[in-house]
């Protein structure tokens, strides 16, 4: 019965000590722009795009925030919240997004709020002003050093929205979808060449298959202070018996 409680509080202790993930890996299908045709910013679609994840049964929308690369076909994504792309993978989110504009919290919470004007504003050539063009303008120039993108109507756009809806923390129900390359430990500037997109997932929640260096030290850690305790227990009953 003894061995029994011992191994019992091991295992407990061992689940105990797995952290929870806060992002996992997957593999996405680019599905190209939504709109039939497609809208243009010079020579760049825009609007939502349509992306599919594995077994590539459906399709979701994906939005576009970084002009400065190139979607591939097929890519890994790793998910991670707003407030973990400037906290803690920062790195990662720079590695993709770049650091010669600034950029944070408010700017991606500004750009999760003007991805909802696509469904309001009319589309294509002969709207008024062509706004889905002036809508992705103002998000890629958030984030993009491509002077080809920072039209005045879009950076004056981009400067309201952060101002109205940079502090709301409803758009924080949208996720940033990070090339894998960038969280790799083999890191070149020249491997991360997809496009960086946000998606709206209110409540996901993720998980790994397989634990990363960090679990087992975690769950190391757990299992020596249970051990420790095991023994502080045997001698007390050895001294006190």
């Amino acid at each position: 019965m003894t061995k029994l409680t011992s191994l019992y509080t091991l295992a407990t202790a061992a689940l105990l000590a797995l952290p929870a993930a806060a992002s996992a890996q997957e593999v996405l299908h680019w599905g190209g722009v939504k709109t039939p045709g497609g809208d243009r910013v010079g020579t760049a679609s825009t609007g939502a795009y349509l992306a599919r994840r594995a077994p590539y049964i459906s399709t979701f929308d994906i939005y576009c925030i970084d002009y400065d690369h190139t979607a591939k076909s097929v890519w890994t994504s790793r998910t991670v919240t707003f407030s973990q792309a400037v906290g803690t993978n920062l790195l990662q989110a720079q590695r993709q997004l770049g650091t010669e504009k600034v950029w944070g919290i408010q700017q991606l919470r500004a750009a999760a709020y003007l991805t909802t004007q696509f469904g309001l504003n009319p589309v294509g050539p002969g709207s008024a002003d062509d706004q889905w063009d002036t809508i992705h303008g103002a998000i890629w120039s958030m984030f993009s050093g491509n002077t080809k993108v920072n039209k005045t109507a879009m950076l004056n756009l981009a400067s309201s929205a952060v101002a109205a809806q940079g502090n709301n923390a409803a758009w924080d129900d949208y996720v940033l979808m990070l090339d894998e390359q960038a969280f790799s430990t083999n890191y070149s500037n020249a491997t991360v060449l997809n496009q960086t997109f946000i998606t709206y997932e209110p409540g996901r929640t993720v998980t790994t298959v397989t634990p990363e260096p960090s679990t087992y030290v975690l769950m190391g850690a757990g299992l020596l202070a249970v051990g420790f305790l095991r023994r502080k227990r045997v001698l007390a009953s050895i001294l006190f018996t």
